[in-house]
């Protein structure tokens, strides 16, 4: 099968003798064949593979060499795991375990790495896709949507995200974020868009404040434990955190931490807003609740994992009673 990348890549070599260097590599081009794994055509499945990974790494390897003795940033698109979108997410993961080897190879460059993702923004593309997926499941169009509602942001969202990120790219070297954390980050944006109808006189916010910042505490001590853990088994709890909430755990880090900030100066309608990320926390530690009951053998390791786990969801029920 030949791929029509040979015309782009050539094109994208005139680059380097047109102009002094390149800045920005954007991975950014992507097709979407969308079905069960057995329905979809392998044609399919090769055209993705050299869309949204074989591009990939042609690019990066024809400008690795120049970017070595230049710098610049490598941006990686990824996308999380949906079923019935196999022949393209398994594409756009590998993108990110390509971004993340990249990024211990070239520690001693100045070149910055990393992946962002922008949400579900709804192009043609994504909403051909929507259709196929959704009656895949079973449902319609309007409930898949439903499930998507915490990551469908606007095309200015997630653009601006991009342009930002690259902006500030030295501080998401090596790491995975989303357009709309990165405009978070920059005070672009404040976190949380839902409206609350609760007011200030109904909450009891002294009790939220330290329920709050139990719950901060066991995930921040919990985040710094995963980065000391061997490579294998800190690769498959962050895909299994960003599996099950949707977002990478250096994202949801920051969120906590922009709630946190929130705390402190008191924006109370802000922190409000944020209701479905601790229901979605919660849910991440009940998935925890059940794995543990397979793998630990050990009664009274059991016991003491099961009594942890219940107390934080306990106390995110407390949060989430007040929200």
């Amino acid at each position: 099968m030949t791929f029509p990348m040979k015309n782009r890549l050539i094109n994208c070599l005139n680059i380097l003798n047109k102009y002094t260097q390149l800045d920005v590599v954007v991975n950014n081009a992507a097709v979407v064949p969308s079905g069960a794994i057995d329905a979809v055509p392998i044609s399919d499945w090769d055209l993705s593979y050299a869309v949204n990974l074989r591009a990939p790494v042609l690019l990066t390897q024809k400008f690795l060499p120049s970017m070595k003795n230049t710098g610049g940033v490598i941006v990686f698109v990824m996308s999380a795991p949906t079923p019935y979108m196999a022949a393209y997410e398994i594409f756009k993961s590998a993108q990110v375990e390509l971004c993340n080897t990249l990024s211990e190879e070239i520690t001693d460059s100045p070149i910055i790495t990393y992946s962002i993702a922008p949400g579900f923004v709804k192009t043609d593309t994504a909403i051909k896709a929507v259709e196929i997926v959704a009656a895949s499941r079973g449902i319609t169009t309007e409930e898949f949507y439903k499930l998507l509602d915490d990551i469908i942001v606007d095309v200015e969202i997630a653009g601006v995200g991009y342009a930002v990120s690259v902006v500030n790219a030295v501080q998401y070297h090596g790491k995975e974020v989303m357009s709309y954390q990165v405009l978070v980050d920059s005070g672009l944006i404040v976190s949380g868009t839902e409206k609350s109808n609760n007011t200030q006189a109904q909450a009891d916010y002294d009790k939220l404040s330290l329920l709050y910042k139990s719950i901060a505490d066991v995930f921040f001590d919990q985040y710094q434990g995963w980065q000391k853990k061997g490579l294998f088994q800190k690769q498959f709890i962050l895909s299994d955190f960003k599996k099950q909430m949707g977002m990478p755990a250096e994202s949801f880090k920051k969120q906590l931490e922009v709630l946190q900030n929130q705390i402190q100066n008191h924006e109370w309608d802000s922190f409000l807003s944020s209701r479905k990320m601790f229901v979605k926390l919660q849910c991440y530690y009940e998935h925890q609740l059940k794995l543990i009951q397979g793998y630990e053998k050990d009664a009274t390791q059991l016991a003491n994992d099961t009594k942890l786990l219940n107390s934080w969801i306990d106390i995110l029920q407390g949060i989430i009673d007040i929200l």
